[in-house]
């Protein structure tokens, strides 16, 4: 008994410091995004090391019953092996997926012409369903992820209006969209209300001092400032 102790021991001790130097291992692949890549360089790598150190071990009892703790702890790595591979690839398609909808985003920012346009946001929608269909994400993220993509197109439309001073234009685009979110549309009538009353009353004061008379006898402007005059 004392012998079967003592060789349980001894194959327990090893079986730790090796464990420990396979965590190591699998901590040089965490990272990699390819799960059949990783898992076929750790069975390399751990397979090499372990003929190693059985190769070392002369009681035979000791080596047999280390193999066996090693068997039953392999499938459990192979696990955490995969599992690391995973999040890499989530974590690496996310972030490409981001880049490339950014990248649309400005291109059709730059972009002068309707038909250009309609392209890149069929190209930002066939992206978030490439994305969807990869991850499983389900029919209401793609649903909403589509909207919020047609919606940022729209709203781009409409600070383009405000930034060029056409406000009912602005106010027209708000009226038909019908994917800017609620708040968006909020935030744009408060700005356009402001920027276009700032705009008209400037214009006002601007007229008057055209015509040889000063404004700010009636007043100071409540919409706008002296300065801007």
């Amino acid at each position: 008994k004392q012998r079967d102790n003592t060789e349980k021991l001894q194959a327990k001790k090893t079986f730790y410091e090796m464990k420990a130097d396979s965590d190591k291992i699998m901590e040089k692949y965490k990272n990699n995004s390819d799960e059949f890549s990783s898992v076929a360089s750790y069975n390399e790598e751990f397979g090499i090391y372990k003929n190693q150190k059985l190769s070392q071990i002369k009681n035979k009892r000791v080596k047999k019953r280390l193999e066996n703790l090693l068997d039953i702890d392999h499938p459990e790595n192979i696990y955490k092996i995969k599992s690391n591979s995973f999040d890499a690839f989530e974590k690496e398609s996310k972030v490409t997926y981001e880049n490339e909808q950014n990248s649309l985003a400005n291109e059709y920012t730059l972009a002068t012409d309707s038909k250009t346009k309609e392209k890149i946001l069929d190209k930002r929608i066939n992206s978030a369903i490439e994305y969807e269909n990869t991850h499983q994400l389900g029919k209401a993220w793609l649903d909403e992820t589509k909207n919020k993509i047609k919606g940022d197109s729209e709203l781009f439309e409409v600070e383009k209006a405000i930034a060029n001073k056409q406000y009912n234009k602005a106010t027209e685009l708000l009226k038909i969209s019908k994917n800017i979110d609620n708040e968006e549309v909020e935030k744009a009538v408060i700005k356009i209300q402001k920027e276009s009353a700032e705009y008209d009353e400037t214009n006002i004061y601007i007229n008057d001092i055209l015509k040889g008379n000063n404004p700010f006898l009636k007043g100071d402007p409540k919409n706008t400032t002296k300065k801007k005059v």
